[in-house]
């Protein structure tokens, strides 16, 4: 019987420290990135980029990924293209990827037309950063 304990506690040590570091789960991360645009104190269009990806924690997925490109605009402000694409999608270990979202606005009440680009950069553990422009 002392022997079968401690064969069984050897084996729930090993399975405790090793199989967690061999199986990696995978995951899927969402993020967005939000920037509102407000001219003379109004808030006038408001543009976000919602972007997807899978990872295990070594290892960039293939799929499932994606991303959305959605504006909204307020005070007579149009909306005059928009647009998004992957800048690269590099799958497995220690891989990245690049959302581009844009949308271009114009608010005629002002004359102030204006491109805006949100960037989202995923990777393989599930971090991720953000940027865009124009900083106003």
């Amino acid at each position: 019987m002392r022997k079968v304990t401690s064969i069984l506690f050897t084996l729930i040590i090993i399975l405790t420290i090793i199989i967690p570091t061999e199986i990696a789960i995978a995951s899927t991360k969402t993020v967005h990135g939000t920037v509102n645009y407000v001219i003379s104190g109004v808030r006038v269009a408001i543009h976000t980029n919602t972007t997807w990806w899978s990872y295990n924690g070594t290892d960039l997925l293939s799929s499932p990924k994606g991303i959305e490109n959605d504006q909204s605009v307020f005070d007579g402000c149009q909306m005059q293209g928009e647009g998004k694409k992957w800048d690269w999608y590099n799958t497995g270990y220690h891989g990245s990827c690049r959302s581009n979202a844009h949308g271009i606005f114009y608010h005629p009440k002002s004359g102030t037309q204006w491109t805006s680009r949100i960037w989202i950069t995923g990777y393989y553990n599930g971090q991720w950063s953000w940027d865009h422009v124009p900083h106003w």
